[in-house]
């Protein structure tokens, strides 16, 4: 292919594929930059993997106890009652009728005029103490002006109230049309914390707001009596009598949650305790499937083709090849501590790509209900398969130096190397450029001048020997 050196086009093509050639190292170390930035994404990968497996097996050291001992507690009316049981519960059954929830003592003033002015008939300071449960008592003051009406006094006692710092929040209600009414609730339930008021200058009594008698369909006092702010229940014969509605102490280890009390005739509630089978199991599986998830995506990435010639981008990591080989013995440890040995005991087996399934379900399920203490120790004891594993995955991506961190910390070195070697590189390629621009400019201007006196020479040399015939 010829090039036209007498134009600028031909010069800048010729430069062109001149400097392409000159480029070419640039070229090989961008293509390894590449390669060390999906081998560097690869890693992170790795990483991302190994850290959820890691905490997966920190979960399960940590709340080990309840896992394998754990318990579960059904209710036959879980509208009526539900629970939940620790550890320290026994496997049982029990009966419970609920007769009464705990309630919040109410007081509520007698039904005023929204409009009246029974109780601005006296103005100036007003005041009187409210005291709440064991709470200290406190006097709470208020100012009644001239044209106050009753619904504004009842709005001042409601925000004094609730301007006390005690556990109790007052309102000002409208049961019936043009007419208002104070209700004063303590926010804790139970005769414990109820409402206590002692009148200074008679507004409370003006407003017929009594603790101490039991409001009527428009005059003043308590909701309910006093006797009757508690929960009361019928639990395996006995009956208790508990301030809340979350009771944590009639039954070691279980709390219960009353939410709906009962009627006479209706059925007693059923409360069975048993193993938490379906929470120790998920918790396992949580574990096996993270373990298949890490190993499988090991193995894809170190794996060799002898047929298509493929070799995966880890195939060459000798380190990452020895954890899959080391996972896999895991699997394989008699585990003294425990009685069951081996997981392959209580139905746990690997298939022949080495990933962990619950192959056998009920062999499982017999294990942790006949030994739960055996079952833990097989995951959790000094030389458990939980504790083994963890011990594997720690110098990996744990602490300073740890193996994913100096792979990627030499990665990004070598990133850096080559981006350095690379704008050296295009810079002594750009000075080469314009060296090459500068040298072919000098020569085409010389060629175009060499050109122009060959031109008039000619000229000159044409006219002179055509001028002698």
């Amino acid at each position: 292919m010829s090039i036209d050196f007498s134009s600028t086009s031909g010069i800048d093509s010729l430069i062109s594929k001149y400097m392409q050639i000159e480029r070419q190292p640039v070229v090989t170390l961008e293509k390894r930059r590449s390669d060390l930035n999906v081998e560097k994404a690869i890693y992170v990968d790795v990483e991302n993997h190994f850290k959820a497996l890691y905490k997966r097996v920190e979960a399960l050291l940590e709340e080990k106890d309840s896992i394998f001992m754990g318990r579960s507690i059904t209710s036959t009316d879980d509208k009526v009652v539900t629970a939940s049981a620790g550890i320290e519960a026994l496997l049982s059954n029990h009966r419970i009728f609920v007769e009464r929830l705990a309630t919040s003592d109410r007081i509520v003033s007698d039904r005023l005029e929204t409009s009246g002015v029974t109780l601005g008939q006296s103005t100036g300071i007003k005041s009187f103490t409210l005291k709440v449960g064991e709470d200290t008592e406190k006097s709470i003051e208020i100012s009644i002006e001239e044209g106050d009406t009753d619904r504004i006094i009842l709005e001042k006692i409601a925000e004094a109230i609730n301007n006390s710092g005690l556990k109790v929040k007052a309102s000002v209600v409208s049961e019936v049309d043009g007419y208002s009414r104070l209700v004063i609730t303590s926010e804790e339930t139970g005769s414990a914390n109820a409402i206590q008021l002692t009148d200074d200058h008679g507004l409370l009594t003006n407003a017929g707001i009594n603790s101490s008698v039991l409001a009527g369909e428009t005059t003043g006092g308590y909701l309910r009596s006093r006797d009757e702010l508690d929960a009361r229940f019928i639990l395996d014969g006995l009956t208790f009598v508990r301030p809340n509605n979350t009771v944590n102490d009639a039954i070691t280890g279980i709390e219960l949650r009353l939410l709906q009390s009962q009627s006479i005739g209706e059925s007693e509630v059923k409360l069975e305790v048993s193993q938490n089978m379906e929470g120790a199991k998920k918790r396992v599986q949580d574990i096996l499937d993270e373990y298949n998830r890490v190993l499988g995506y090991l193995r894809e990435k170190t794996r060799v083709d002898g047929d298509t010639y493929y070799r995966g981008p880890l195939a060459n990591e000798t380190t990452i090849r020895g954890f899959i080989t080391q996972m896999r013995y895991l699997t394989q440890d008699r585990i003294e501590e425990s009685p069951f040995k081996r997981l392959e005991a209580i139905g746990i087996t690997t298939d022949e790509t080495g990933k962990l399934t619950i192959s056998n379900e009920s062999k499982f399920r017999e294990a942790v209900k006949s030994d739960s203490e055996g079952v833990e120790a097989l995951f959790t004891s000094e030389k458990g398969f939980v504790v083994k594993l963890r011990d594997l995955l720690d110098p990996m991506i744990n602490g300073e130096g740890n193996y994913v961190s100096r792979k990627k910390e030499t990665m990004n070195s070598t990133i850096k190397s080559i981006d350095d070697r690379i704008k050296s590189y295009e810079k002594r390629l750009a000075m080469k450029e314009e060296s090459l621009r500068r040298e072919f400019s000098s020569m085409l201007s010389a060629l175009t001048m060499l050109q122009q006196q060959q031109a008039t020479l000619s000229s000159f040399m044409s006219s002179n020997f055509f001028g002698q015939f």
